[in-house]
This record gives structure tokens, sequence and C-alpha cells, in this order.
């Protein structure tokens, strides 16, 4: 489940990055300030969901969801919750 939400989450963000690239252009063609409007809500719409495949992951080290790839080559049962946490923000350094 917190996988299918992360990767869910990802896969959204990104279609919702695609319509913040393309609705300006689109504005900005039209003269259409509807269009903007649009591109505004799709970076608030990527903040929230990419905000929410992040808990996902930190939800998924802290429960040890041996599950997931990440969770699995990365902590141990003896890790401790602080340890999951900074794990969780270990990931986007580019390991």
């Amino acid at each position: 489940m917190t996988a299918t939400l992360g990767h869910t989450s990802i896969f959204l963000a990104l279609l919702f990055a695609v319509w913040g690239i393309l609705t300006p252009v689109l504005a900005s063609r039209g003269n259409s300030d509807r269009y903007f409007a649009f591109a505004r809500f799709a970076i608030l719409a990527q903040f929230v969901l990419v905000t929410l495949a992040a808990l996902s992951l930190i939800y998924a080290l802290v429960t040890t969801d041996f599950s997931i790839r990440y969770v699995a080559f990365n902590t141990t049962r003896a890790t401790p919750v602080y340890g999951f946490v900074i794990d969780g923000y270990a990931f986007t350094a580019g390991k």
C-alpha cells in the first residue's frame, strides 16, 4: 500500500509537471488568464504529491516495510527511529 501510494504520487506529480509546463505556453499564445490559474494549481499539486510520496517513504522506513527495495537495502530492524527519518532525507543526496 505504501509503495503504491508513493509511486502513484510521483507519477501524478510528473503529469502535473508536464501540465504546468504546457499551460503557460498556451496562456501566452491565447492571452488567457485561465491557463495561468491552471499552472498555479499544477505547481501546488506537485508540491502536495511529492510531499505525500516523501512521507510515504518515511512511513515505510519507520515501519520497516521490507517490500520496498530502498528500505530493504538501506535499513535494519536495529536502526533507531531517528535513523529512519534521516535515511528518508538521505535518499535525496544521490546515493
